[in-house]
């Protein structure tokens, strides 16, 4: 009873109340852990290995270290959308710089080998991001909270950060974007001063790209990071699926058209080539017929006349 009620007062009076609030890095959290479980486990030599009780304790410092900087993003991006609808000031949501995209645009850089399961490492951010920068700015936030992930991984705590990756991030994000394109898009939005016009221009393309892009760069990039390859391939499998089928389609109707094109070029040369028979007057015919046989009988009888 004693080494248990020390144990509590160790982990709760000492662990869970000073030291690990003290903490916003994940590789403090990485040696914090790592002495713990070592103590922990030293303590099995007389019967009290508490080592299976940590991860009640170190899972919510890991997922409030690794959220923080997604909320961060989130905040950013709120506030910069605020702050220029409310100016007027639309550049800093665009960017007129060249931006050259690779051909797999969700999950790569022009200049990376391609990896459909990305086994090898996390996928580089598509490069179009360059021409948003709020969308860049909050993907950058992501990234660094995964990069955090990565320095303290807990498995306990893959649950958690999938739940609040898509309720309290995509959710909030999307929200943030569809109010903001309704706040620009109300009536009378165009008569204040600045680029109201632009605005109503980038918060479409602000909404669009997110759902188009980064949104799928956001989900692959985290079943990198928790090593859900398994759901990577099925996705990649669909994907291709769904390429192959319109390929398929879009021949389908490239055949359609062609054999269309080659029925009406038949159907002009047929009707060119007929030229209708004259038709046959059947009256002239039977009078033209019957003046020949009135001639021959005149001539019968003027030769029977001439011989009497």
């Amino acid at each position: 009873m004693w080494t248990t009620r020390r144990i509590n007062t160790f982990l709760q009076d000492h662990l869970a109340s000073k030291c690990l609030p003290q903490i916003s890095d994940t590789a403090t959290l990485r040696d914090a852990l790592e002495s713990v479980t070592f103590f922990a486990t030293s303590m099995g030599r007389v019967g009290a290995d508490f080592s299976p009780m940590l991860q009640t304790y170190f899972q919510p410092c890991l997922v409030s270290i690794v959220t923080s900087h997604w909320m961060d993003g989130l905040n950013v991006l709120d506030n910069t959308l605020k702050v220029c609808r409310d100016t007027g000031i639309a550049s800093p949501l665009y960017s007129n710089r060249d931006v050259t995209s690779s051909g797999n645009q969700i999950f790569g850089d022009a200049n990376d080998e391609y990896d459909p399961t990305h086994k090898r490492k996390t996928p580089a951010p598509p490069r179009q991001l360059l021409a948003h920068p709020p969308l860049a700015r909050l993907v950058n936030s992501f990234l660094i909270g995964l990069n955090e992930l990565r320095r303290c991984l807990l498995a306990c705590a893959f649950p958690k950060l999938r739940a609040i990756f898509q309720k309290d991030f995509l959710d909030k994000a999307k929200q943030y974007l569809v109010q903001n394109e309704r706040a620009v898009l109300t009536p009378g939005f165009l008569n204040k001063k600045g680029e109201a016009g632009k605005l109503r221009s980038v918060a479409i393309n602000l909404k669009e790209e997110f759902e188009s892009c980064v949104e799928p760069y956001l989900t692959g990039a985290l079943d990198v990071a928790l090593g859900s390859f398994n759901k990577i391939q099925k996705n990649v499998d669909e994907v291709e699926e769904t390429m192959a089928f319109e390929e398929e389609e879009q021949e389908e109707q490239d055949m359609n058209v062609v054999e269309v094109d080659t029925i009406q070029q038949s159907e002009v040369i047929d009707d060119a080539a007929f030229v209708p028979a004259p038709e046959m007057d059947t009256n002239g015919a039977i009078n033209q017929a019957e003046t020949i046989e009135e001639k021959l009988e005149n001539m019968k009888v003027e030769e029977y006349l001439e011989e009497d």
